[in-house]
């Protein structure tokens, strides 16, 4: 079998790791996009996080994998470009 992997460059996963993302995204920016799948009430925790963090985030729901196209489309409406 062959396949091909391409991934983040890091990636927080496991128990308490929501406490950690706050850091990791302010080491990015200040408004961080953040990714749900098809259900963004499980990422509820996080945003909530990274709010009393100080950090406002926008959220982009999608079902299966995001395309580099419909993230740069997202990035675009949120800078009103």
């Amino acid at each position: 079998m062959r396949f091909e992997f391409s991934t983040a460059g890091r990636i927080l996963f496991g128990a308490g790791t929501v406490s950690e993302v706050p850091a990791a995204a302010r080491q990015m920016g200040s408004h961080p996009l953040l990714v749900t799948g098809q259900d963004p009430e499980r990422a509820v925790p996080l945003v909530a996080r990274l709010h009393a963090e100080g950090l406002g985030c926008a959220t982009f729901l999608v079902v299966g994998e995001p395309t580099i196209e419909a993230v740069e489309r997202v990035i675009t409406g949120l800078n009103g470009e």
